[in-house]
């Protein structure tokens, strides 16, 4: 499942921080779904250094972390919260090398995920955040329709359209 979140989105958060541990638990560990974070920017500019130190943080096999790292301590849509220090807080907290983030976030590998994710939101239609799309071959990636981003709600959605 492709999950498409802005770090400045706080419906993002909510999910990130709500429901995320139990589709972890529920669908990743017992190895019925895949999540791929596909960060897009839709809040505004100031997305970007957030989206670039997440995808950043991959290469230390901690993207999840330091997006949750980041909905953990987020501020108001567009006030300019994401800055440097706020990334390297954000790095340390899960675990990572915050100055190797953020020397990593303006790498082409970096570029190119930010480029291949919003290619993909086009792609799937995606018209906010958070979005979710299942891919399943052979079939063409579909939307999956939330009515709600509770825990228990989300992941009944989620096995009906798993079924």
């Amino acid at each position: 499942m492709m999950v498409f979140e802005d770090p400045q989105c706080p419906y993002c958060r909510e999910w990130s921080v709500n429901t995320l541990p139990t589709v972890v638990n529920d669908f990743v560990r017992t190895g019925k779904l895949r999540l791929v974070y596909r960060g897009i920017e839709i809040v505004g500019p100031n997305s970007e250094p957030g989206l670039r130190a997440i995808f950043a943080a991959g290469k230390q096999n901690k993207l999840w972390n330091v997006a949750s790292a980041l909905y953990d301590v987020q501020g108001a849509e567009n006030s300019g919260w994401i800055t440097n220090s706020v990334i390297k807080s954000a790095a340390k907290s899960a675990g990572a090398n915050g100055s190797a983030i953020l020397a990593d976030s303006s790498s082409k590998q970096v570029s190119t995920a930010v480029a291949s994710a919003g290619k993909d939101a086009v792609a799937a239609q995606v018209q906010g955040t958070p979005t979710f799309v299942l891919q399943r071959p052979p079939s063409l990636p579909q939307q999956l329709s939330v009515t709600s981003l509770e825990p228990q709600a989300f992941a009944s959605q989620l096995s009906a359209a798993l079924q």
